[in-house]
């Protein structure tokens, strides 16, 4: 029997499909008062057998449901199909829209803060791969069913005809389209791509996804528009844009209109900080709109903070021509810029460089055919600029790294390789000959061994050395 007496109450025990189920009935009637007749006894027994055939039926029906799962599971031949039909039961996951993924992402921990239009950045991406599954791969509602070839046919879209979302509003609001489909660069296609693999690793737990289909999308390589440094005639100009003598900025403006010669003073006067601190410390766009009188050590005269946009620290001496700018700055309020502040976010700041240096007939971007126009000299430029002259200066790289908050030495040098050719011809100029007169003509012939030998020696003297030889033989 299943169901036998135990002291004071009924217990159960029996098997299904080799699995033992036994404990005590929990039932009122499964418990025995004491002193109880046999009668009841045997009532409360009945009572106990009722409920142990309705939970074997149930355990019974448990377990063919199971075994047909079981079954079909077998059935499925691929681990794709197995994937497909019970993706959900295997990984425990639910059904995530794919325009849902970026929100979802939002709310997800980061290993640094997110800053605002980095965010907004990047929901933008994930929305024109999401306008663009909605339209090639209508099939695909989930994000896990997002497979590696629908993101090989945006990666190949976005190399050849650009995002697929062509409207964009201008500053007024106003929607526009773009005319004509332009192709993206192997670096521009790469970073959209780094952005969407890093969205949805966030969400892959909770879509149920086993795979990441964003990893290793093979982006042919195309020839990149690299960041140009201000030559010295147009940091001149710069310069005498940023004055305070009006006089002096519209002698470098190009515009001959009134209204623009106008609404180009209100950039120059805007953009007078930017490019000074820029010039004095290396700091990026973001982090000159952002920087804070709290970030200023005065005791130690140094900038502490982090970059917003890695989260490296920065360590920037304050030079005494930086600290006579700040002086004559209001010290009131958290931001030491706080109009720039304010529009940074909505791409004020970048709009008004844009038209400041174009003001000063200083070409911002780079056209090529079948390309967008892209910004090659702008504010960060001066980044490039900072560590380009520091270099220059004779601080090591390792130095220059710490202050512009770069986490690489590697990434400062790129930053600093804007040699130009008088660079290199003051450069190899230093170096002594490898060959005796260069190989190119025989030495004189009155020359013996020895005044070769002395003349090698010469050629490798340090200048110090050279310079105290001469002012001895004019002696």
């Amino acid at each position: 029997m299943s169901i036998y007496r135990r002291g004071d109450h009924f217990s159960y025990d029996f098997q299904i499909d080799g699995v033992r189920y036994s404990g005590r009935v929990p039932l009122p009637e499964g418990g025995i008062p004491r002193c109880a007749p046999p009668t009841e006894i045997q009532a409360r027994r009945g009572i106990c057998r009722q409920w142990e055939k309705r939970f074997r039926t149930e355990l019974m029906d448990e377990s063919d449901a199971k075994r047909s799962t079981d079954r079909e599971i077998r059935q499925n031949k691929t681990l794709r199909a197995l994937l497909d039909n019970y993706r959900y039961e295997l990984t425990g996951g639910r059904p995530v829209p794919i325009a849902d993924v970026a929100a979802l992402a939002a709310t997800k921990p980061w290993a640094r803060d997110q800053s605002t239009p980095r965010c907004r950045l990047k929901a933008s991406r994930w929305a024109d791969f999401a306008a663009f599954m909605a339209a090639r791969f209508p099939a695909a509602r989930n994000a896990a069913d997002i497979q590696k070839s629908h993101v090989e046919a945006y990666s190949v879209a976005l190399s050849a005809s650009g995002k697929y979302v062509a409207e964009k509003n201008n500053r007024r609001g106003a929607r526009r389209y773009r005319a004509e489909p332009h192709r993206l660069s192997g670096a521009t296609v790469r970073s959209i791509l780094g952005d969407l693999r890093g969205l949805f690793a966030k969400v892959m737990e909770d879509a149920g996804a086993v795979t990441n289909p964003f990893d290793a999308i093979v982006v042919r390589p195309t020839e990149t528009a690299e960041r140009q440094v201000f030559t010295p005639e147009e940091l001149a100009r710069i310069g005498e844009g940023i004055s305070t003598d009006e006089e002096r900025q519209l002698s470098v403006c190009v515009l001959r209109e009134d209204a623009e010669r106008a609404l180009w003073l209100r950039h120059a006067d805007f953009c007078r900080p930017l490019f000074i601190v820029a010039s004095l410390t290396g700091l990026s766009e973001g982090d000159i709109c952002d920087l804070k009188w709290s970030d200023f050590d005065w005791g130690e005269s140094v900038i502490r903070r982090r970059r917003n946009k890695t989260g490296s620290r920065i360590l920037v001496p304050i030079l005494p021509a930086l600290a006579s700018y700040l002086g004559t700055l209001p010290a009131g309020g958290e931001y030491v810029f706080p109009e720039h502040r304010s529009v940074y976010d909505c791409k004020g700041v970048s709009s008004r460089v844009k038209g400041f240096l174009n003001g000063l007939g200083i070409e911002t971007q780079l056209r090529r055919p079948g390309f967008v126009a892209v910004s090659v000299k702008d504010l960060h430029s001066m980044r490039h600029v900072f560590c380009y002259y520091a270099t220059r200066a004779g601080i090591p790289a390792t130095l220059v790294a710490k202050i512009v908050g770069h986490k690489t030495v590697a990434m400062t040098e790129h930053y600093a390789d804007h040699s130009t050719a008088a660079d290199l011809r003051t450069a190899i100029a230093k170096m002594p000959l490898i060959l005796p007169d260069g190989g190119v003509t025989d030495a004189p012939d009155e020359a013996d061994a020895e005044r070769r030998r002395l003349l090698d020696a010469v050629r490798l003297l340090p200048p110090d050395k050279v310079r105290s030889i001469l002012s001895r033989l004019n002696a």
